[in-house]
């Protein structure tokens, strides 16, 4: 879980600089004598944002559910100390 969570924080850290150098170079597209061309490079970087940001949300998820998986098992002792306690 740890090793996701740090790849996870890794790749947020990537997409907040590249998020930056996209917005840093949005001002070269507007002043470029082929804006076009210029504007390929900044949806390059996004995209690749968007794919770093999927990959996060994947790993979330996968570390999510294996934590509840871990709770899942807790409450299921907690269930059953509690049903056999009960009258």
């Amino acid at each position: 879980i740890q090793a996701d969570i740090e790849t996870a924080k890794a790749l947020l850290a990537q997409s907040s600089a590249d998020l930056e150098a996209a917005s840093e170079s949005f001002d070269a597209v507007l002043e470029a004598d082929d804006p076009k061309a210029a504007f390929s490079v900044i949806r390059e970087t996004i995209q690749g944002i968007r794919d770093n940001l999927k990959e996060v949300h994947r790993l979330l998820v996968s570390v999510i559910g294996d934590i509840k998986g871990l709770r899942v098992g807790q409450t299921t002792d907690v269930e059953e100390a509690t049903d056999s306690a009960s009258p």
